[in-house]
């Protein structure tokens, strides 16, 4: 267990959750610190996914890259490992966009 990461959430900021009217609580997943790697390597994948997606709209005519599409393929299976450790409910916290904060 990592030492000072008690109190730690993720806080839905997009996507599913949000367009779906969640408010409050339900903006929020707690990170146990077991699963603090975990969450990390998501992130990390979300906004590369995020910045890739976005330079690819706006700066190609090509067909999506097999890096752009990897990406996506492990931002999937790092979702759903997010699922099977309680941290993400169902598919729709997948399709979300998410921050690190904390909670007082």
């Amino acid at each position: 267990m990592e030492q000072g990461l008690e109190g730690v959430v993720l806080k839905a900021v997009g996507g599913d959750i949000v367009g779906m009217g969640a408010t409050g609580e339900g903006l929020y997943r707690e990170v146990p610190p077991e699963h603090f790697g975990l969450v990390e390597r998501y992130l990390r994948c979300q906004l590369e996914q995020t910045l890739e997606s976005y330079r690819f709209c706006h700066t190609s005519t090509a067909p999506v890259s097999e890096w752009l599409m990897s990406v996506c393929r492990r931002e999937n299976e790092l979702g759903n490992a997010l699922v099977d450790a309680g941290v993400f409910e169902s598919k729709y916290d997948k399709r979300t966009s998410w921050v690190l904060t904390e909670v007082a």
